[in-house]
């Protein structure tokens, strides 16, 4: 990013997360639509690119890492190919997760393996593909980009549901639920701002014989209006958004030109590729507000964490340690030369 770049696009998060904070609750009461067919569609193809990156990442390091003897070299390289189908698989399960809670309750067993399936077939065929794009005297750069990749994004889904876990800030539509089936009387008056975090044991607050009073029937109800089968902290996930969070963070693909040498030819990808993140993961954000699944901070914050990650992780960690390794003769070089 350049120095300009990083002022204007810090400053627009910040300032709209500084102005959303008095007016959070009404912008999101103002922007759910809980039957919003672009919502619901974002809400289950949002996360896959990171899944696809995830394994892409595995498949890099399964394929390009230090041989320094047979034994080394086939023990990382079926390890990695394993963690990669394992990527896919769960992108799969999650995802098909959201297409029963969002078109297909009760969906039947055949159905989810299908989905499963087929979701996890795209993200590793991707992730293989583009793998296979570079070429054995990239070997080196590879390797290096599957490591970024993979500790970028592990960074951020560690980070992301220790705030989630620690906030336990009520999801919108979860209190829209629970206003519909009779168990608050008022959203506004369980409606938490970000700034106060609840902390791990409060979830027990909103179960049956909780300190709310809450009934097994009016749960019940509850979870059928949400589209779920089961009251958990899933609910109460809301700060910060993970699908805006986690799509900011596959900018870490800015890297791709130092591992296939075709796209250093293209000497505008940087650029084109990062505004268009900006802009995808902005579409993300605001389709989170839609279905209610997050308020404005928690998009706002989602998206300053991710872009702060992906910057921190692309400038010091890839650029400033990893690729000037390249540059030394160190063990990791040359258990390439053997």
């Amino acid at each position: 990013m350049r120095k300009i770049e990083r002022f204007i696009v810090y400053g627009v998060v910040i300032v709209l997360f500084c102005v959303a904070i008095p007016f959070d609750l009404k912008i999101t009461q103002g922007l759910f639509q809980p039957g919003n067919g672009f919502g619901k569609i974002l809400e289950i193809i949002g996360e896959i690119p990171l899944f696809t990156v995830g394994a892409f990442g595995a498949i890099l390091i399964a394929l390009h890492h230090p041989k320094p003897s047979r034994e080394v070299d086939w023990t990382l390289t079926l390890f990695f190919f394993i963690a990669a189908i394992a990527v896919a698989a769960y992108a799969g399960y999650h995802t098909q997760k959201l297409i029963a809670r969002n078109f297909m309750p009760g969906m039947s067993t055949m159905y989810k393996v299908l989905f499963i399936g087929l979701i996890a077939v795209i993200c590793f065929g991707v992730g293989l593909f583009c793998a296979l794009l570079v070429d054995k005297k990239q070997d080196h750069q590879g390797f290096t980009l599957g490591v970024y990749l993979l500790a970028t994004i592990g960074l951020s889904v560690l980070l992301m549901q220790g705030l989630k876990m620690v906030w336990l800030r009520p999801r919108y539509r979860t209190l829209d639920a629970l206003y519909q089936s009779g168990q608050i009387l008022e959203i506004a008056d369980f409606w938490l701002p970000f700034y106060r975090p609840q902390f791990f044991t409060a979830f027990s607050s909103y179960g049956v014989g909780g300190k709310y009073g809450f009934t097994q029937e009016g749960i019940n109800k509850s979870m059928g209006i949400l589209g779920v089968t089961k009251w958990s902290k899933e609910e109460f996930y809301s700060f910060p958004s993970g699908h805006t969070m986690n799509t900011i963070v596959c900018l870490s693909l800015l890297g791709l030109p130092n591992a296939i040498p075709a796209l250093r030819e293209k000497k505008r990808f940087g650029e084109i590729f990062r505004y268009c993140m900006y802009a995808y993961a902005a579409v993300i954000a605001f389709s989170r507000i839609l279905c209610g699944a997050h308020n404005a901070t928690d998009v706002l914050a989602g998206y300053l964490f991710g872009l702060a990650l992906f910057d921190f992780g692309y400038t010091f960690f890839y650029k400033g340690f990893l690729l000037k390794r390249f540059n030394a003769e160190t063990p990791y070089i040359k258990a390439y030369e053997r």
